[in-house]
């Protein structure tokens, strides 16, 4: 089952209101910008830039994905790493509401996140 209304609205409320705050100036976001993606239970945060061969594509890289369990009300946080794969972030294991996992990836105190 897809996300409902009122789910939606609550994401938009967290991670949609992280994303618009972090997002680089009106003038930059040809070269960077930040999006939010829904696919299924997982919502990602991704920045997108132009590719460095070809300027008109764009790349899109992952900061961080939330993926919701709706059988246990529960949501986890996931980091990308070097291998390009999306991994559990472990500091952050014990939390399962989205505001409180959104704030680990604002504060980023370890540097997954945004480097």
């Amino acid at each position: 089952m897809a996300f409902t209304d009122d789910e939606l609205a609550h994401i938009d409320a967290t991670v949609g209101a992280l994303v618009r705050r972090r997002q680089p100036p009106e003038h930059l976001r040809d070269k960077l910008r930040l999006e939010v993606e829904i696919d299924g239970h997982k919502v990602r945060i991704v920045e997108v830039r132009p590719s460095y061969r070809d300027p008109t594509q764009e790349t899109r890289s992952g900061v961080a994905q939330f993926t919701y369990t709706r059988t246990q009300d529960r949501w986890t946080l996931h980091w990308k790493r070097a291998d390009a794969k999306w991994h559990a972030w472990k500091p952050a294991s014990h939390l399962v509401t989205l505001p409180a996992l959104v704030r680990i990836v604002d504060e980023d105190a370890h540097g997954g996140f945004w480097g």
